[in-house]
């Protein structure tokens, strides 16, 4: 058992979203961007745009892979801790 496990139950739980996730590639060139798309609702949705060389890397389990995200009809808020 993890020391933190206390810790981790006493959260109260994050509720989930159900959403859908494509991967497109735009236009048909080999060194044309990727897409991933997290559709949330209806017009919402998160784009986290990639070369194929950094996608390839993030699929293949490297963490923390450069990307740039485009937001539609969403806000990303920071919550405190305090």
């Amino acid at each position: 058992m993890h020391s933190n496990s206390k810790e981790l139950s006493k959260r109260p739980a994050r509720p989930s979203l159900d959403a859908q996730i494509s991967i497109t590639r735009p236009g048909a060139s080999d060194d044309a961007e990727i897409r991933l798309i997290i559709r949330i609702a209806m017009g919402k949705t998160i784009t986290a745009v990639m070369t194929p060389e950094d996608f390839a890397l993030a699929i293949t389990g490297k963490s923390d892979v450069a990307a740039s995200l485009i937001l539609r009809n969403l806000r990303i808020e920071e919550q405190s801790n305090g």
